[in-house]
């Protein structure tokens, strides 16, 4: 009898730690202008996210990847939010992608996030530091470019500006100057093209009004002009050098 009940506890036992270990997907659709669709695996330790929605399409392979990648990851980030019924801010560290591909006009993308790795900012956790590297922060309440096609356009803007910007160090002057100016005009015709690309989208878009097309071509220029402002710093700053050489 002792035999037969000890053989019952560790049969619960295996099959309570294996309905822990693998429990049944949760779908998530988080729509949007993106049509945005959440699939979320909990698994031992780590939340796995299998986003699909609309991909960025009017820049070059390597410019629309990254951004997708940029936006799929938040929407990962959103999706496990509502999951765990989050409000107001998140924290979260660990955050890997396991795959991302293109299939016609949808992009997806799948990302590990380690339970540990995650913190509700306002509340303390013993865990908030188990997991090393870099921290990523959304605020559930107020991350909106899941709503509409203005939002939408307004994160991927800023989105392709900020990439642009980080590329412009890279640019840096070796022995030869001619070389240097050349891919200076390069990078400027390359990132105009990207800005005119997303004027000419948005300002086809029919889900959007007139008065948001005006809004939004103004986001365009001010982040355009910024953009060439940065490049025209970095000419001066090899002239200074070359100057002093």
């Amino acid at each position: 009898m002792q035999n037969s009940f000890i053989l019952c506890a560790l049969l619960h036992l295996f099959l309570t730690s294996l309905m822990a270990a693998e429990r049944a997907p949760v779908r998530i659709s988080l729509g949007g202008a993106r049509k945005v669709e959440a699939i979320i695996l909990e698994r031992p330790g780590i939340f796995e996210i299998k986003i699909r929605m609309i991909g960025v399409a009017c820049f070059d392979a390597a410019t629309n990847s990254h951004l997708n990648r940029q936006k799929a990851r938040m929407y990962a980030l959103q999706a496990v939010a509502r999951h765990l019924r989050i409000t107001g801010g998140m924290s979260v560290r660990g955050v890997t992608v396991k795959e991302a591909r293109v299939e016609g006009k949808s992009y997806f993308l799948t990302v590990r996030v380690p339970k540990d790795g995650m913190r509700q900012v306002g509340q303390p956790s013993e865990a908030a530091g188990a997991v090393q590297g870099p921290s990523l922060s959304l605020d559930v309440s107020t991350y909106r470019s899941l709503l509409t096609a203005k939002d939408d356009y307004v994160s991927t803007v800023q989105e392709l500006a900020s990439s642009l910007a980080d590329g412009i160090p890279t640019l840096i002057a070796g022995d030869d100057k001619d070389t240097f100016f050349r891919s200076i005009a390069d990078y400027e015709e390359s990132g105009v093209n990207f800005f005119s690309s997303l004027r000419t989208e948005l300002l086809s878009d029919k889900r959007l009004l007139q008065i948001e097309k005006d809004e939004l071509t103004a986001v365009v220029e001010t982040e355009e002009t910024k953009f060439l402002e940065r490049l025209k710093q970095q000419v001066h700053l090899l002239e200074k050098t070359t100057q002093k050489e």
